[in-house]
């Protein structure tokens, strides 16, 4: 089979050139199915040009029509997001939750296992995006000619479990789907919390329950946005606040490096013991902790990129699907080079004394080793930093609750798309308002039992994130390619998937006995 590209648009070929070896690897027809969009040259018109050309074409045949918020009556025309603005949401999307996160890895993992977990996290990621992409496009194109090989097309999570294993397929993809934003969210919900509060300290000095009680309007009100284009033109201010808290960590790592590793602070004499000299270890190489915590820290890491959640909602939004693997790789490595600069310079600067809230650790300095171990953070002796620490505070706060709706959208798809939830709950619905409501609800009720993040974030990325970051997409797409006759994965990437499969594994294992253990901990203590 071939495809008709005219010559003079050579030049923008290679925007579908996705598409076309996936198409290539579909038989035109099979076992006599008919094939409608099929000539009798063989060839088969798939959508060409670049991105302005392309503008106008939607290649599933759906036409957009929902307005941006719940309430409005607005049918607007422009809906669909560029490339660019999709590499922008996915970018928003993973950046958050990981910048918290992982100064406090090497801690236990060092920092050569950490950094190898960072890169291999990525590059999984990665994958299993591809492989959704490529199942999807496989099957869409199939349905698209009228072979009679699958009958959905995939324009969500749940329609790309349905078409692997039919309806057990869908509601497993919706169960993880919701029980990891949930979670994802309510540990945005902890940081939003934290940073509000460290912004307005000591101006208003509120505890932080009470200030996660008073942004639970605001969240309720961006849970109603109905779709990705409501709010794809603040991604460009989403991204920047996520690449400032970045580079604003980096920066007062490097300057606070002289305060933790000073003579002063490191000096025998004023710590006598022996004992506390092996205790003053600032950094580790190679892992401290047992190999339970292994498992919470791959788990970690894995949920910092976890992103495929958004995918599917991301390429259904996008106005030129062909480029979506272009913007998906980007947007994963432009993550994993700041993740790994924000894990390794602020690890050098605080070492094993980094506090939990690393923007506690750029606020607040102890003058010694003595003083870090038996004083509370607030009332350290050493300078205090201002500036910096609440400039921090303030881009994570923008980040996130620009990327709180982008992360809840995927959970309100999934409760809509149910049997019940497409009879009772169409958007605008009472029924509508009242699942929304009740899904904000929790996610605001989760950080006020829990405050600290870490453990919120890693019991629920233990379970849900290598299900569907990679052990969904890669399985499910593999049963998706089966099922339509595509082409199959060689030898060297199904070991690939083997690999990733394993890991995995582990980190379901070995994460959640050690998150559950950490949590029961924190209650009984």
């Amino acid at each position: 089979m071939s495809i008709a590209v005219p010559d003079q648009e050579v030049g923008t070929a290679l925007s579908v050139r996705p598409v076309r070896s996936i198409a290539q690897s579909i038989p035109d027809d099979v076992d006599g199915a008919d094939s409608e969009e099929s000539s009798s040259s063989g060839e088969i018109d798939l959508p060409v040009g670049n991105e302005e050309e392309g503008a106008e074409e939607d290649y599933f045949g759906r036409v957009r029509s929902m307005p941006p918020m719940v309430w409005d009556d607005d049918l607007p025309e422009d809906h669909g997001i560029t490339s660019m603005e999709a590499t922008f949401s996915l970018i928003t999307a993973i950046i958050g939750a990981g910048i918290m996160a992982l100064p406090q890895l090497p801690k236990t993992g060092g920092i050569v296992v950490s950094t190898a977990l960072m890169v291999v996290s990525t590059f999984a990621t990665m994958e299993a995006g591809s492989a959704f992409f490529r199942s999807t496009m496989a099957n869409n194109i199939v349905l698209k000619r009228g072979i009679k090989l699958t009958h959905t097309y995939i324009h969500s999570y749940e329609d790309y479990g349905f078409v692997a294993f039919g309806a057990a397929g869908s509601n497993f993809i919706r169960v993880i789907t919701v029980g990891w934003f949930i979670g994802l969210c309510s540990g945005y919900v902890i940081l939003m919390g934290q940073n509000v509060q460290n912004i307005l300290w000591p101006i208003i000095e509120l505890n932080y329950r009470v200030w996660v009680l008073i942004l639970f309007p605001l969240l309720w009100l961006l849970s109603m946005m109905r779709d990705l284009s409501a709010i794809a033109k603040l991604m460009p201010v989403g991204v920047a606040a996520a690449m400032g808290s970045c580079i604003l960590i980096i920066v007062k790592g490097i300057i606070d490096i002289r305060i933790w590793q000073s003579d002063d602070f490191l000096s025998p004499e004023a710590n006598a013991t022996a004992s506390t000299i092996a205790e003053m270890q600032l950094h580790y190489t190679w892992p401290s902790g047992d190999f339970l915590s292994l498992g919470s820290l791959t788990a970690t890491v894995f949920g910092a990129v976890a992103c495929m959640g958004n995918v599917p909602s991301v390429l259904d939004e996008m106005k030129n699907k062909h480029k979506f693997r272009r913007s998906f790789r980007t947007a994963l490595l432009i993550v994993m080079v700041l993740y790994i600069g924000i894990m390794l310079i602020a690890y050098h600067a605080y070492g094993n004394f980094i506090l939990p809230n690393i923007v506690d650790s750029m606020k607040f300095h102890p003058t010694t080793w003595e003083e870090s171990q038996t004083v509370e953070p607030k009332d350290w002796t050493g300078a205090q930093s201002v500036l910096l620490p609440t400039a921090m505070s303030c881009c994570v706060v923008i980040n996130l609750i620009i990327s709180y709706p982008l992360n809840l959208a995927p959970v309100f798809i999934a409760f809509q798309g149910t049997e019940y939830g497409k009879q009772n709950m169409k958007v605008g619905s009472k029924m509508n308002y009242i699942m929304r409501t009740c899904i904000v609800t929790l996610t605001v009720a989760i950080p006020l039992a829990v405050s600290d993040f870490s453990l919120v974030f890693n019991l629920f990325a233990s379970i849900c994130g290598p299900v569907q970051g990679v052990l969904a997409p890669i399985w499910f797409g593999f049963q998706i390619r089966k099922k339509v006759h595509a082409q199959n994965s060689g030898f060297a990437r199904l070991s690939w998937h083997g690999f990733l499969s394993a890991i995995g594994f582990f980190c379901i294992a070995f994460g959640l006995t050690d998150s559950v253990r950490a949590l029961i901990a924190s209650f009984t203590e």
